[in-house]
């Protein structure tokens, strides 16, 4: 029995149809092209965060800064990506400023893990512009919410339910709670 190649399906194109089968979305990384773009097109808003640059997050303070940003773009987001965008001063005529410092998804992934309930899928990778380096924090759309803080860390209270409105972080309230259970996209009814 011979295979024709043209017969055989690619492993991206099997790994999309897996995902399609388990009704989750496959994350494609963007490019410093599309970087750039979004910052010079798009304001600060629910899903776009711009940071100037990405500070590890060492202590609690800082982990619970991440988590809470996290989850506050998971609970805004239900059909497209969320983004948090390090590196970056869309106010520059040259937006990219880079990261000081090199990081690492799995530590990311580490970190957020057992903190946010129902878990937010994530991605963190590095693109770059020459010698500079911007981080991206692809989040990925979610109909599983509310994601609700899990533990205390730093100014983060186990049990909070964060949202992205605009440009800042605010607490969930009764309308947003509403949303996520009986709104358009809640997968609870």
């Amino acid at each position: 029995m011979s295979f024709d190649s043209k017969s055989v399906p690619s492993a991206r194109s099997l790994t999309l149809a897996l995902d399609r089968l388990r009704g989750e979305k496959m994350i494609t990384q963007i490019t410093i092209d599309e970087v750039e773009k979004l910052i010079k097109t798009s304001p600060e808003q629910a899903i776009f965060d711009w940071k100037s640059d990405f500070t590890p997050p060492t202590d609690d303070e800082k982990r619970g800064e991440l988590i809470k940003d996290i989850s506050a773009i998971a609970n805004a987001i239900t059909t497209s990506y969320g983004y948090i965008i390090y590196g970056v001063d869309p106010r520059r005529s040259d937006p990219i400023l880079g990261v000081s410092v090199r990081y690492d998804d799995a530590k990311i992934q580490q970190l957020i893990k057992g903190k946010i309930e129902p878990p937010v899928k994530i991605l963190y990778y590095e693109v770059t512009a020459g010698l500079r380096a911007v981080g991206v924090l692809q989040i990925i759309p979610s109909r599983s919410r509310p994601h609700i803080i899990r533990t205390d860390i730093g100014k983060v209270r186990k049990g909070q339910i964060v949202i992205r409105r605009g440009s800042s972080t605010d607490g969930a309230d009764i309308n947003d709670l509403f949303e996520f259970f009986y709104g358009q996209h809640s997968i609870y009814f």
